[in-house]
Protein backbone atom coordinates (compact mmCIF):
# COMPACT_ATOMS: atom_id res chain seq x y z
CA UNK A 1 0.00 0.00 0.00
CA UNK A 2 2.96 2.36 0.06
CA UNK A 3 2.14 3.62 -3.16
CA UNK A 4 -1.56 4.36 -2.08
CA UNK A 5 0.55 6.65 -0.09
CA UNK A 6 2.78 7.92 -3.33
CA UNK A 7 -0.72 8.96 -5.30
CA UNK A 8 -2.38 10.49 -2.15
CA UNK A 9 0.25 12.20 -1.26
CA UNK A 10 0.65 13.74 -4.58
CA UNK A 11 -3.03 14.45 -4.73
CA UNK A 12 -2.84 16.59 -1.34
CA UNK A 13 -0.53 18.58 -2.87
CA UNK A 14 -2.03 19.12 -6.07
CA UNK A 15 -5.36 19.91 -4.11
CA UNK A 16 -3.41 22.12 -1.29
CA UNK A 17 -0.19 23.16 -1.71
CA UNK A 18 -0.93 24.27 -5.26
CA UNK A 19 0.42 23.56 -8.97
CA UNK A 20 1.55 19.72 -8.83
CA UNK A 21 1.70 18.41 -12.46
CA UNK A 22 0.21 14.69 -13.03
CA UNK A 23 4.20 13.70 -14.11
CA UNK A 24 4.91 11.20 -16.73
CA UNK A 25 8.41 10.18 -15.99
CA UNK A 26 9.62 11.86 -19.65
CA UNK A 27 7.58 14.93 -18.37
CA UNK A 28 9.00 14.79 -14.49
CA UNK A 29 12.87 14.70 -16.34
CA UNK A 30 11.95 17.92 -18.48
CA UNK A 31 10.29 19.52 -15.53
CA UNK A 32 12.95 18.89 -13.31
CA UNK A 33 16.08 20.02 -15.53
CA UNK A 34 14.17 23.15 -15.47
CA UNK A 35 13.62 23.83 -12.27
CA UNK A 36 17.47 22.92 -11.55
CA UNK A 37 18.09 25.83 -14.08
CA UNK A 38 16.03 28.30 -11.96
CA UNK A 39 16.91 26.78 -8.56
CA UNK A 40 20.45 29.21 -8.66
CA UNK A 41 18.32 32.16 -10.02
CA UNK A 42 16.32 32.11 -7.00
CA UNK A 43 16.68 34.89 -4.22
CA UNK A 44 13.81 34.58 -1.90
CA UNK A 45 13.37 31.96 0.07
CA UNK A 46 9.99 31.02 -0.23
CA UNK A 47 10.81 30.50 -4.04
CA UNK A 48 13.98 28.45 -3.63
CA UNK A 49 11.56 26.69 -1.01
CA UNK A 50 9.01 25.75 -3.67
CA UNK A 51 11.46 25.24 -6.49
CA UNK A 52 12.83 22.42 -4.06
CA UNK A 53 9.55 20.58 -3.13
CA UNK A 54 9.21 20.48 -6.87
CA UNK A 55 12.11 18.68 -7.46
CA UNK A 56 11.44 16.28 -5.09
CA UNK A 57 8.55 15.69 -6.02
CA UNK A 58 10.08 14.82 -9.73
CA UNK A 59 12.24 12.46 -8.13
CA UNK A 60 9.55 10.82 -5.87
CA UNK A 61 8.29 8.52 -7.92
CA UNK A 62 11.69 7.20 -9.23
CA UNK A 63 14.38 7.96 -6.86
CA UNK A 64 12.97 8.85 -3.30
CA UNK A 65 16.38 8.99 -1.18
CA UNK A 66 17.03 12.07 -4.08
CA UNK A 67 13.28 13.20 -3.36
CA UNK A 68 14.24 13.28 0.04
CA UNK A 69 17.40 15.04 -0.11
CA UNK A 70 15.57 17.84 -2.05
CA UNK A 71 12.86 17.69 1.03
CA UNK A 72 15.12 18.20 3.38
CA UNK A 73 16.82 21.00 1.66
CA UNK A 74 13.41 22.76 1.69
CA UNK A 75 13.26 21.75 5.60
CA UNK A 76 16.21 23.68 6.07
CA UNK A 77 14.93 26.95 4.32
CA UNK A 78 11.98 26.86 6.32
CA UNK A 79 13.32 26.36 9.61
CA UNK A 80 15.47 29.05 8.75
CA UNK A 81 12.58 31.14 7.98
CA UNK A 82 10.84 30.03 10.84
CA UNK A 83 7.45 29.05 8.84
CA UNK A 84 5.19 27.06 10.39
CA UNK A 85 3.44 26.78 7.35
CA UNK A 86 6.97 25.92 5.02
CA UNK A 87 8.12 23.41 8.02
CA UNK A 88 4.44 21.62 8.02
CA UNK A 89 5.00 21.16 4.00
CA UNK A 90 8.22 19.82 4.48
CA UNK A 91 7.19 17.75 7.42
CA UNK A 92 4.26 15.78 5.19
CA UNK A 93 6.76 15.65 2.18
CA UNK A 94 9.67 13.85 4.25
CA UNK A 95 6.84 11.90 5.87
CA UNK A 96 5.19 10.57 2.64
CA UNK A 97 8.76 9.82 1.43
CA UNK A 98 9.53 7.68 4.52
CA UNK A 99 6.44 6.01 4.30
CA UNK A 100 6.88 5.17 0.67
CA UNK A 101 9.89 3.59 1.59
CA UNK A 102 8.82 1.37 4.46
CA UNK A 103 9.69 3.31 7.15
CA UNK A 104 6.80 4.05 8.56
CA UNK A 105 7.18 4.69 12.28
CA UNK A 106 9.05 7.64 11.12
CA UNK A 107 6.74 8.83 8.71
CA UNK A 108 4.31 8.91 11.35
CA UNK A 109 6.15 10.75 13.56
CA UNK A 110 6.87 13.57 11.03
CA UNK A 111 3.27 13.96 9.98
CA UNK A 112 2.20 13.99 13.54
CA UNK A 113 4.51 16.72 14.34
CA UNK A 114 3.27 18.14 10.72
CA UNK A 115 -0.58 18.66 12.07
CA UNK A 116 0.82 20.31 15.04
CA UNK A 117 2.04 23.33 13.22
CA UNK A 118 -0.71 22.93 10.08
CA UNK A 119 -3.48 26.75 10.93
CA UNK A 120 -6.98 25.28 9.85
CA UNK A 121 -7.71 28.47 9.16
CA UNK A 122 -4.95 29.03 6.88
CA UNK A 123 -5.73 25.37 5.21
CA UNK A 124 -8.57 23.00 6.38
CA UNK A 125 -7.79 20.17 4.68
CA UNK A 126 -3.79 19.95 5.77
CA UNK A 127 -4.74 18.08 9.16
CA UNK A 128 -7.60 15.44 7.62
CA UNK A 129 -4.96 15.16 4.62
CA UNK A 130 -2.30 14.26 7.26
CA UNK A 131 -4.11 12.32 9.13
CA UNK A 132 -4.86 10.34 6.21
CA UNK A 133 -1.06 9.61 5.54
CA UNK A 134 -0.85 8.32 9.09
CA UNK A 135 -3.50 5.51 8.51
CA UNK A 136 -1.73 4.61 5.17
CA UNK A 137 1.35 4.17 7.42
CA UNK A 138 -0.60 2.18 9.87
CA UNK A 139 -1.96 -0.12 7.09
CA UNK A 140 1.62 -0.13 5.55
CA UNK A 141 2.34 -1.36 9.26
CA UNK A 142 -0.61 -3.91 9.54
CA UNK A 143 -1.88 -2.03 12.21
CA UNK A 144 -5.24 -1.81 10.91
CA UNK A 145 -7.18 -0.08 14.08
CA UNK A 146 -4.93 2.62 14.13
CA UNK A 147 -5.42 2.61 10.11
CA UNK A 148 -8.75 3.06 10.77
CA UNK A 149 -9.14 5.33 13.20
CA UNK A 150 -7.05 8.16 11.46
CA UNK A 151 -8.91 6.91 7.91
CA UNK A 152 -12.33 7.64 9.31
CA UNK A 153 -11.15 11.05 11.01
CA UNK A 154 -10.08 12.32 7.79
CA UNK A 155 -13.58 10.48 6.13
CA UNK A 156 -15.65 12.27 8.55
CA UNK A 157 -13.64 15.36 8.03
CA UNK A 158 -14.24 15.28 3.89
CA UNK A 159 -17.48 13.86 3.91
CA UNK A 160 -18.97 16.87 6.30
CA UNK A 161 -17.36 19.41 3.58
CA UNK A 162 -19.10 17.09 0.51
CA UNK A 163 -22.19 17.16 2.27
CA UNK A 164 -22.09 20.81 2.46
CA UNK A 165 -20.24 21.99 -0.95
CA UNK A 166 -20.63 18.96 -3.12
CA UNK A 167 -18.25 19.62 -6.29
CA UNK A 168 -19.92 23.17 -6.58
CA UNK A 169 -18.67 26.63 -5.24
CA UNK A 170 -15.73 28.53 -5.55
CA UNK A 171 -12.24 27.04 -6.02
CA UNK A 172 -11.99 24.72 -2.80
CA UNK A 173 -14.45 22.75 -4.91
CA UNK A 174 -11.84 20.06 -6.38
CA UNK A 175 -10.16 20.11 -2.79
CA UNK A 176 -13.64 18.75 -1.49
CA UNK A 177 -14.10 16.21 -4.27
CA UNK A 178 -10.03 14.74 -4.25
CA UNK A 179 -10.86 15.04 -0.47
CA UNK A 180 -13.61 12.55 -0.37
CA UNK A 181 -12.91 10.28 -3.33
CA UNK A 182 -9.42 9.91 -1.74
CA UNK A 183 -10.58 9.19 1.65
CA UNK A 184 -13.74 6.80 0.43
CA UNK A 185 -10.53 4.95 -1.58
CA UNK A 186 -8.55 4.53 1.24
CA UNK A 187 -10.53 3.45 3.80
CA UNK A 188 -11.64 0.69 0.82
CA UNK A 189 -7.76 -0.24 0.17
CA UNK A 190 -7.45 -0.66 4.27
CA UNK A 191 -10.71 -2.64 4.03
CA UNK A 192 -9.07 -5.53 1.55
CA UNK A 193 -6.35 -5.60 2.99
CA UNK A 194 -8.36 -7.02 6.17
CA UNK A 195 -10.58 -9.09 3.60
CA UNK A 196 -13.46 -7.21 4.67
CA UNK A 197 -14.77 -7.19 0.53
CA UNK A 198 -18.21 -5.78 1.63
CA UNK A 199 -17.09 -3.46 3.47
CA UNK A 200 -13.79 -2.76 0.83
CA UNK A 201 -16.08 -3.07 -2.04
CA UNK A 202 -19.30 -0.16 -0.65
CA UNK A 203 -16.12 2.51 -0.24
CA UNK A 204 -14.24 1.97 -3.58
CA UNK A 205 -17.59 1.90 -5.45
CA UNK A 206 -18.42 5.29 -3.77
CA UNK A 207 -14.86 6.06 -4.66
CA UNK A 208 -15.53 5.10 -8.24
CA UNK A 209 -19.01 7.20 -8.55
CA UNK A 210 -17.38 10.03 -7.22
CA UNK A 211 -13.74 9.66 -9.63
CA UNK A 212 -16.52 9.48 -12.32
CA UNK A 213 -18.44 13.33 -11.22
CA UNK A 214 -14.74 14.74 -10.19
CA UNK A 215 -13.85 17.42 -12.13
CA UNK A 216 -10.07 17.22 -12.03
CA UNK A 217 -9.83 13.79 -12.81
CA UNK A 218 -6.92 13.12 -10.90
CA UNK A 219 -4.85 10.03 -12.72
CA UNK A 220 -3.48 8.65 -9.46
CA UNK A 221 -7.01 7.54 -8.55
CA UNK A 222 -8.19 6.39 -11.88
CA UNK A 223 -5.93 3.67 -11.95
CA UNK A 224 -5.97 2.33 -8.09
CA UNK A 225 -9.27 2.67 -7.53
CA UNK A 226 -10.25 0.27 -10.63
CA UNK A 227 -7.58 -2.06 -9.91
CA UNK A 228 -8.85 -2.68 -6.74
CA UNK A 229 -12.17 -3.13 -7.15
CA UNK A 230 -10.96 -5.68 -10.00
CA UNK A 231 -9.24 -7.35 -6.54
CA UNK A 232 -12.35 -7.53 -4.81
CA UNK A 233 -13.92 -9.65 -7.70
CA UNK A 234 -10.57 -12.02 -8.39
CA UNK A 235 -10.08 -12.71 -4.43
CA UNK A 236 -13.93 -13.78 -4.88
CA UNK A 237 -13.57 -15.82 -7.67
CA UNK A 238 -15.44 -13.83 -10.26
CA UNK A 239 -12.94 -12.77 -12.94
CA UNK A 240 -16.01 -11.67 -15.53
CA UNK A 241 -17.01 -8.75 -12.98
CA UNK A 242 -12.91 -8.30 -12.47
CA UNK A 243 -12.36 -7.48 -16.39
CA UNK A 244 -13.94 -4.30 -17.49
CA UNK A 245 -12.06 -2.64 -14.07
CA UNK A 246 -8.53 -4.45 -14.90
CA UNK A 247 -9.34 -3.16 -18.55
CA UNK A 248 -9.94 0.54 -17.29
CA UNK A 249 -6.99 0.53 -14.49
CA UNK A 250 -4.77 -0.54 -17.44
CA UNK A 251 -5.93 1.94 -19.68
CA UNK A 252 -5.35 4.76 -17.17
CA UNK A 253 -2.05 2.90 -15.58
CA UNK A 254 -0.21 3.17 -19.03
CA UNK A 255 -1.29 7.17 -19.23
CA UNK A 256 0.63 7.76 -15.73
CA UNK A 257 3.57 5.54 -17.43
CA UNK A 258 4.36 4.73 -13.46
CA UNK A 259 6.23 1.58 -13.88
CA UNK A 260 4.93 -0.14 -9.90
CA UNK A 261 1.40 1.06 -10.64
CA UNK A 262 1.57 -0.49 -14.36
CA UNK A 263 3.50 -4.00 -12.00
CA UNK A 264 -0.03 -3.72 -9.33
CA UNK A 265 -2.18 -3.96 -13.05
CA UNK A 266 -0.34 -6.71 -14.25
CA UNK A 267 -0.21 -8.53 -11.44
CA UNK A 268 -4.00 -8.75 -11.28
CA UNK A 269 -4.28 -9.49 -14.74
CA UNK A 270 -2.19 -12.42 -14.26
CA UNK A 271 -4.65 -13.48 -12.16
CA UNK A 272 -7.68 -13.01 -13.63
CA UNK A 273 -5.88 -15.25 -16.56
CA UNK A 274 -5.20 -17.61 -14.42
CA UNK A 275 -8.73 -17.73 -13.11
CA UNK A 276 -10.39 -17.97 -16.44
CA UNK A 277 -7.92 -20.91 -17.41
CA UNK A 278 -5.42 -19.05 -19.87
CA UNK A 279 -1.97 -19.28 -18.24
CA UNK A 280 -0.63 -18.66 -21.15
CA UNK A 281 -1.80 -15.45 -21.65
CA UNK A 282 -0.88 -14.61 -17.97
CA UNK A 283 2.35 -15.73 -18.61
CA UNK A 284 3.50 -11.97 -19.61
CA UNK A 285 1.58 -10.01 -17.24
CA UNK A 286 3.12 -12.01 -14.28
CA UNK A 287 7.02 -12.00 -15.91
CA UNK A 288 6.43 -8.03 -16.15
CA UNK A 289 5.23 -7.56 -12.55
CA UNK A 290 8.29 -9.81 -11.29
CA UNK A 291 10.42 -7.65 -13.20
CA UNK A 292 9.34 -4.22 -12.29
CA UNK A 293 9.25 -5.66 -9.09
CA UNK A 294 12.86 -6.39 -8.95
CA UNK A 295 13.59 -2.88 -10.54
CA UNK A 296 11.39 -1.15 -7.87
CA UNK A 297 12.43 -3.55 -5.05
CA UNK A 298 8.60 -3.95 -4.22
CA UNK A 299 9.41 -8.14 -3.11
CA UNK A 300 6.14 -7.94 -1.64
CA UNK A 301 4.78 -7.78 -5.43
CA UNK A 302 7.33 -10.53 -6.32
CA UNK A 303 6.22 -13.04 -4.29
CA UNK A 304 3.26 -14.53 -5.79
CA UNK A 305 3.87 -14.00 -9.47
CA UNK A 306 6.94 -15.82 -9.09
CA UNK A 307 5.28 -18.50 -7.39
CA UNK A 308 2.99 -19.23 -10.30
CA UNK A 309 5.78 -18.64 -12.63
CA UNK A 310 7.43 -21.77 -10.82
CA UNK A 311 4.83 -23.98 -10.82
CA UNK A 312 3.61 -22.98 -14.66
CA UNK A 313 7.73 -23.48 -16.30
CA UNK A 314 7.52 -26.98 -14.21
CA UNK A 315 4.32 -27.98 -15.66
CA UNK A 316 6.42 -27.07 -19.07
CA UNK A 317 8.94 -29.22 -17.99
CA UNK A 318 11.35 -26.01 -17.83
CA UNK A 319 13.48 -27.01 -15.24
CA UNK A 320 15.92 -23.47 -15.44
CA UNK A 321 13.24 -21.20 -15.64
CA UNK A 322 11.42 -23.18 -12.83
CA UNK A 323 14.53 -23.23 -10.90
CA UNK A 324 15.18 -19.36 -11.55
CA UNK A 325 11.67 -18.38 -9.94
CA UNK A 326 12.44 -20.61 -7.40
CA UNK A 327 15.62 -18.59 -6.48
CA UNK A 328 13.95 -15.03 -7.00
CA UNK A 329 11.07 -16.40 -4.69
CA UNK A 330 14.31 -17.74 -1.75
CA UNK A 331 15.74 -14.53 -2.51
CA UNK A 332 12.68 -12.28 -1.92
CA UNK A 333 11.73 -13.64 0.83
CA UNK A 334 14.97 -13.35 2.61
CA UNK A 335 14.69 -9.78 2.18
CA UNK A 336 11.03 -9.61 2.75
CA UNK A 337 12.08 -11.37 5.99
CA UNK A 338 14.81 -8.65 6.25
CA UNK A 339 12.38 -5.74 5.49
CA UNK A 340 10.09 -7.52 8.27
CA UNK A 341 12.55 -7.32 10.96
CA UNK A 342 13.26 -3.67 10.20
CA UNK A 343 10.06 -3.03 10.25
CA UNK A 344 9.11 -5.02 13.49
CA UNK A 345 12.49 -2.63 15.03
CA UNK A 346 11.06 0.66 13.44
CA UNK A 347 7.26 -0.36 15.26
CA UNK A 348 9.56 -1.71 18.50
CA UNK A 349 11.45 1.92 18.23
CA UNK A 350 8.32 3.55 17.70
CA UNK A 351 6.10 2.31 19.71
CA UNK A 352 8.92 3.15 22.70
CA UNK A 353 8.96 6.62 21.43
CA UNK A 354 5.40 6.93 21.50
CA UNK A 355 5.66 5.32 25.39
CA UNK A 356 8.39 7.33 26.08
CA UNK A 357 6.44 10.39 25.17
CA UNK A 358 3.19 9.17 27.01
CA UNK A 359 5.67 8.32 30.23
CA UNK A 360 7.02 12.36 30.04
CA UNK A 361 3.40 13.76 28.94
CA UNK A 362 1.78 11.72 32.15
CA UNK A 363 5.00 13.34 33.86
CA UNK A 364 4.01 16.61 32.95
CA UNK A 365 0.18 16.68 33.28
CA UNK A 366 1.28 14.98 36.91
CA UNK A 367 3.03 18.07 37.26
CA UNK A 368 0.37 20.20 35.96
CA UNK A 369 -1.72 18.37 37.99
CA UNK A 370 0.39 18.80 41.48
CA UNK A 371 0.87 22.71 40.43
CA UNK A 372 -2.90 23.34 39.94
CA UNK A 373 -3.90 21.00 43.34
CA UNK A 374 -0.98 23.25 44.80
CA UNK A 375 -2.61 26.61 43.73
CA UNK A 376 -5.77 25.31 44.31
CA UNK A 377 -5.01 24.06 47.79
CA UNK A 378 -3.28 27.72 48.53
CA UNK A 379 -6.51 29.52 46.98
CA UNK A 380 -8.53 27.37 49.44
CA UNK A 381 -6.29 27.96 52.35
CA UNK A 382 -6.50 31.89 51.74
CA UNK A 383 -10.22 31.70 51.41
CA UNK A 384 -10.66 29.80 54.42
CA UNK A 385 -7.76 31.81 56.05
CA UNK A 386 -9.73 35.34 54.85
CA UNK A 387 -13.06 33.49 56.12
CA UNK A 388 -11.86 32.54 59.72
CA UNK A 389 -10.47 36.53 59.50
CA UNK A 390 -13.83 37.99 58.46
CA UNK A 391 -16.06 35.84 60.98
CA UNK A 392 -13.33 37.13 64.11
CA UNK A 393 -13.52 40.37 63.08
CA UNK A 394 -17.03 40.31 62.72
CA UNK A 395 -17.35 38.41 65.77
CA UNK A 396 -15.41 41.19 67.39
CA UNK A 397 -17.50 43.76 65.93
CA UNK A 398 -21.02 42.15 67.30
CA UNK A 399 -18.84 42.01 70.36
CA UNK A 400 -18.05 45.48 70.80
CA UNK A 401 -21.39 46.10 69.55
CA UNK A 402 -23.08 44.38 72.52
CA UNK A 403 -20.18 45.99 74.34
CA UNK A 404 -21.03 49.45 73.91
CA UNK A 405 -25.08 48.90 73.74
CA UNK A 406 -24.42 47.52 77.42
CA UNK A 407 -21.86 50.40 78.11
CA UNK A 408 -24.86 52.74 77.18
CA UNK A 409 -27.64 51.24 79.05
CA UNK A 410 -25.27 50.84 82.28
CA UNK A 411 -24.46 54.72 81.32
CA UNK A 412 -28.07 55.18 81.02
CA UNK A 413 -29.07 53.50 84.27
CA UNK A 414 -26.34 54.95 85.78
CA UNK A 415 -27.60 58.64 84.27
CA UNK A 416 -31.07 57.75 86.16
CA UNK A 417 -29.85 56.24 89.22
CA UNK A 418 -27.79 59.18 89.40
CA UNK A 419 -31.01 61.59 88.96
CA UNK A 420 -32.75 59.33 91.27
CA UNK A 421 -30.04 59.44 93.68
CA UNK A 422 -29.86 63.06 93.49
CA UNK A 423 -33.71 63.63 93.66
CA UNK A 424 -33.43 61.84 96.94
CA UNK A 425 -30.50 63.46 98.16
CA UNK A 426 -32.52 66.76 97.40
CA UNK A 427 -35.16 65.28 99.23
CA UNK A 428 -33.32 64.14 102.27
CA UNK A 429 -31.96 67.38 101.96
CA UNK A 430 -34.91 69.39 102.09
CA UNK A 431 -37.20 67.26 104.30
CA UNK A 432 -34.99 67.73 107.73
CA UNK A 433 -35.18 71.90 106.99
CA UNK A 434 -38.67 71.86 106.40
CA UNK A 435 -39.51 69.36 109.11
CA UNK A 436 -37.40 71.13 111.70
CA UNK A 437 -39.40 74.87 110.60
CA UNK A 438 -42.44 73.02 111.07
CA UNK A 439 -42.14 71.47 114.55
CA UNK A 440 -40.48 74.96 115.41
CA UNK A 441 -43.77 76.59 114.30
CA UNK A 442 -46.13 74.16 116.38
CA UNK A 443 -43.62 74.61 119.17
CA UNK A 444 -44.54 78.31 118.82
CA UNK A 445 -48.13 78.16 119.45
CA UNK A 446 -48.09 75.62 121.95
CA UNK A 447 -46.14 78.08 124.15
CA UNK A 448 -48.89 80.66 122.96
CA UNK A 449 -51.32 78.19 124.62
CA UNK A 450 -52.85 78.59 121.25
CA UNK A 451 -54.31 74.67 120.96
CA UNK A 452 -56.26 74.76 118.64
CA UNK A 453 -53.60 76.50 115.84
CA UNK A 454 -50.76 74.18 117.07
CA UNK A 455 -53.38 71.50 116.50
CA UNK A 456 -54.89 72.65 113.08
CA UNK A 457 -50.57 72.47 112.63
CA UNK A 458 -50.29 69.30 113.61
CA UNK A 459 -52.79 67.79 111.40
CA UNK A 460 -51.81 69.62 108.48
CA UNK A 461 -48.12 68.42 109.42
CA UNK A 462 -49.24 64.90 109.60
CA UNK A 463 -51.03 64.95 106.98
CA UNK A 464 -47.97 66.45 104.79
CA UNK A 465 -46.01 64.39 105.86
CA UNK A 466 -47.44 61.43 105.12
CA UNK A 467 -48.34 62.42 101.35
CA UNK A 468 -44.31 62.95 101.05
CA UNK A 469 -43.45 59.51 102.56
CA UNK A 470 -46.15 58.26 100.12
CA UNK A 471 -45.15 60.14 96.94
CA UNK A 472 -40.98 59.34 97.85
CA UNK A 473 -41.94 55.90 97.22
CA UNK A 474 -42.64 56.05 93.45
CA UNK A 475 -40.92 57.33 90.74
CA UNK A 476 -43.83 59.64 89.45
CA UNK A 477 -46.99 61.28 91.40
CA UNK A 478 -50.09 62.83 89.76
CA UNK A 479 -50.10 66.37 89.89
CA UNK A 480 -53.35 66.25 91.79
CA UNK A 481 -50.77 64.59 94.66
CA UNK A 482 -48.62 67.00 93.91
CA UNK A 483 -50.91 69.86 94.14
CA UNK A 484 -52.37 68.43 97.50
CA UNK A 485 -49.12 68.14 99.01
CA UNK A 486 -48.35 71.76 97.99
CA UNK A 487 -51.57 72.98 98.84
CA UNK A 488 -50.68 71.73 102.53
CA UNK A 489 -47.40 73.45 102.50
CA UNK A 490 -48.63 76.46 101.18
CA UNK A 491 -51.33 76.29 104.02
CA UNK A 492 -48.44 75.61 106.78
CA UNK A 493 -46.29 78.39 105.90
CA UNK A 494 -49.44 80.79 105.56
CA UNK A 495 -50.25 79.63 109.22
CA UNK A 496 -46.32 80.43 110.81
CA UNK A 497 -46.26 83.63 109.33
CA UNK A 498 -49.31 84.62 110.59
CA UNK A 499 -50.99 84.73 107.48
CA UNK A 500 -48.60 87.47 105.69
CA UNK A 501 -48.19 84.87 102.80
CA UNK A 502 -51.33 84.77 100.48
CA UNK A 503 -51.40 82.18 97.55
CA UNK A 504 -53.80 80.74 94.99
CA UNK A 505 -53.38 77.21 93.07
CA UNK A 506 -54.77 77.85 89.61
CA UNK A 507 -54.74 75.05 86.81
CA UNK A 508 -56.15 75.27 83.69
CA UNK A 509 -59.27 73.32 82.70
CA UNK A 510 -57.19 71.61 80.16
CA UNK A 511 -54.65 70.15 82.40
CA UNK A 512 -55.98 66.53 83.62
CA UNK A 513 -54.24 66.56 86.66
CA UNK A 514 -55.28 62.83 87.71
CA UNK A 515 -53.80 61.73 83.98
CA UNK A 516 -50.40 64.05 84.52
CA UNK A 517 -47.90 62.74 86.24
CA UNK A 518 -44.51 64.16 87.29
CA UNK A 519 -41.65 63.20 90.05
CA UNK A 520 -42.47 64.05 93.47
CA UNK A 521 -41.68 67.39 94.95
CA UNK A 522 -40.87 68.80 92.04
CA UNK A 523 -42.30 72.17 92.54
CA UNK A 524 -42.57 72.71 96.04
CA UNK A 525 -38.37 73.19 96.25
CA UNK A 526 -39.06 76.06 94.00
CA UNK A 527 -41.73 77.65 96.61
CA UNK A 528 -40.23 77.34 99.50
CA UNK A 529 -37.03 78.88 97.70
CA UNK A 530 -39.54 81.39 96.54
CA UNK A 531 -40.75 82.69 99.91
CA UNK A 532 -37.29 81.83 102.20
CA UNK A 533 -35.21 83.69 99.85
CA UNK A 534 -37.59 86.24 98.32
CA UNK A 535 -40.37 86.89 100.24
CA UNK A 536 -39.02 86.57 103.87
CA UNK A 537 -37.52 90.07 103.31
CA UNK A 538 -40.51 91.49 102.40
CA UNK A 539 -42.01 93.88 103.89
CA UNK A 540 -45.87 93.72 104.12
CA UNK A 541 -48.16 90.90 102.89
CA UNK A 542 -46.24 88.17 101.46
CA UNK A 543 -49.00 88.61 98.01
CA UNK A 544 -49.68 91.82 96.50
Amino acid sequence: MKYLRLYRWLAFLLAVLGGVPCWTQKNALIERDSLLRLLPLAKHDTTRFSILQKIGITWNAHNREKAKQYFEEAMAIAKRSKNKDLIAASLIDIGNTLGTTGQSAQAIQKLQEAIKLIDPKKNKFGIPFAQEFIALAYQFQGDYDNALKYALLCYNFCEAEYQKHGNNGDGGANTVMEGITGSNMTLGAIYLDMNRLDLAQYYLNRAYQLLKNTKNNNRYFTFFIPKSLAKIYLKRQQPNRAKPYLDDALQKAKVYSDTIGLALVWAEIATYYTQINKPDSALLFAQNTVSAGLKTQRYDAVVQPSKWLKNYFEQKKDAAKALYYSNIILAVQDSISSLEKVKQSQRLLFEEQQNQQAIAQLEADNQNRFIRYGLGAGVLLLLLLAIILWLNYDRKQRENQSLDAKIKLQETEFAHKLAETEMTALRAQMNPHFIFNCLNSIKLYTLENDNLKATEYMTKFSRLIRLVLENSRSERITLANELETLQLYMDMEAMRFKDKVAYEINVSDEVDTHYIEIPPLLIQPYIENAIWHGLMHKEGDGYP
